[in-house]
């Protein structure tokens, strides 16, 4: 019976959470709202135009850092790690796919920029059909863009730079550069 006691809420206490419940419900229902709901989006600014790009010198390739290969551990590293090592401080690449001016030519409310390997061409589409479609959503538009670099193997690299052409042609949504695409590389898509 002590135990009971203890655990028996004081009367003053809960009429007190009763009584400031009843008011905060009452208080929501009766006074208005203090900031209204516009119907319509606010209007977009017209002055978001892309600016036209600048036309750079063609650039020569990144070259390799061969100090690396001097260190003792640098031949037992993986070919990935060894590549990376040797062009980490490679940031500039040429552009190979660019997307289609009139990609941007209208006001853009959200760019969905999304990192993808070359060879992930279900995984593109599927976001396509699915929650990355492009669309307006009350009045504002929603955009999508894949960034993506090369293949690393020469050979294959021909064939899906060939194949993810075609698919810039039809979805006109692919933004390509040329380095391997790795993960050691994932920073460059930016």
């Amino acid at each position: 019976m002590k135990y009971l006691r203890h655990l028996r809420p004081n009367a003053t206490l809960i009429l007190a959470i009763v009584a400031f419940t009843l008011l905060l419900l009452f208080s929501l229902q009766v006074s208005p709202p203090t900031c209204k709901v516009q119907e319509q989006p606010p209007a977009t600014p017209k002055a978001l135009a892309w600016p036209t790009p600048l036309t750079h010198p063609a650039r020569a390739r990144c070259q390799a850092n061969t100090s690396m290969a001097n260190h003792s551990d640098f031949a037992k590293q993986p070919k990935n790690v060894r590549d990376f090592l040797l062009y980490k401080h490679c940031r500039d690449f040429p552009l190979l796919l660019d997307v289609p001016p009139s990609k941007c030519a209208q006001p853009v409310f959200l760019l969905l920029a999304i990192k993808s390997s070359p060879t992930n061409y279900e995984r593109r589409e599927l976001l396509r059909r699915t929650w990355g479609r492009e669309r307006k959503v009350r009045g504002l538009q929603l955009r999508l863009l894949f960034l993506v670099g090369t293949a690393p193997d020469p050979h294959q690299a021909r064939k899906v730079n060939w194949l993810l052409q075609l698919e810039a042609q039809t979805h006109g949504d692919i933004l390509q550069w040329d380095f391997h695409d790795s993960f050691f590389n994932l920073t460059l898509k930016q």
